[in-house]
């Protein structure tokens, strides 16, 4: 979750946070299956099945909006997970007939467009 500016959150307390407005149409247990939290506090999700053509549906956002993002995969191979590298990229953890694991550089995350 994306805490507010000097917030502290020592007692894991959750903090209610809008979502993507269109995430009601993802299809049925085919929402958000990657969640990851970035350097910045904004949230990198990912969707498992809604898909179009090779790209899955996804977002960067928290409290402040939502940005659209597309996320493209070969194969069966599907996210299962995401989160942040210490040299700052995305690490995307993909899960198929085996598991695999992708990462992207820091700056492809920082040049999306708000959609919320």
């Amino acid at each position: 979750m994306e805490a507010p500016r000097g917030a502290e959150l020592a007692d894991g307390r959750p903090i209610p946070m809008r979502v993507p407005n269109n995430l009601y149409q993802a299809p049925l247990n085919g929402g958000i299956e990657a969640l990851g939290s970035l350097w910045d506090g904004r949230l990198f999700a990912l969707t498992e099945y809604w898909i179009k053509g090779d790209v899955v549906r996804g977002w960067l956002g928290g409290g402040a909006g939502w940005w659209d993002i597309g996320y493209r995969f070969t194969g069966a191979y599907r996210p299962s997970d995401a989160g942040v590298m210490p040299n700052d990229d995305l690490a995307v953890l993909r899960s198929g007939p085996t598991t695999r694991a992708a990462a992207s550089p820091a700056s492809a995350s920082r040049t999306s467009r708000p959609t919320t």
